[in-house]
């Protein structure tokens, strides 16, 4: 994904997106990495936090991983928080815990997409993926 998302880059750049922060004397833009790289650190997360089922250290990776690394790729925490709770549905970890981080990364997915709410169908879809 790593890879994918650096041949991504030159037309993510082309269409508006950035790759770093950037400092002007006047202002400071603020760009991130593209899906790919946030998909890349889903996996690196939720890759650190199985193994913290063993050794606890990589709990400590897995979620410095994800406050710190989160704010550099496309769509931030709550993509990130969506993927969390996802990855916690499918391993059967409590419903309140789930809902409530599916609940949270939505709310705040929704601010980041300026008020577009089409993301929401997911929560049926994940639902329907689940039955088959």
């Amino acid at each position: 994904m790593v890879i994918f998302g650096g041949l991504a880059t030159p037309a993510f750049v082309f269409l508006g997106g950035g790759v770093a922060l950037i400092l002007t004397e006047d202002k400071a833009s603020w760009k991130v990495l593209n899906i790919m790289f946030t998909l890349a650190l889903l996996v690196w997360c939720l890759y650190s936090l199985k193994r913290a089922e063993n050794k606890k250290v990589w709990l400590w990776v897995g979620w410095g991983s994800f406050w710190f690394l989160g704010a550099f790729v496309e769509f931030w925490w709550p993509a990130l928080g969506v993927g969390v709770s996802i990855w916690w549905y499918y391993k059967n970890v409590s419903n309140t815990k789930t809902i409530t981080t599916l609940f949270f990364s939505l709310f705040f997915l929704l601010a980041v997409n300026q008020g577009n709410a089409y993301f929401f169908i997911v929560i049926p879809l994940i639902y329907l993926a689940s039955k088959l």
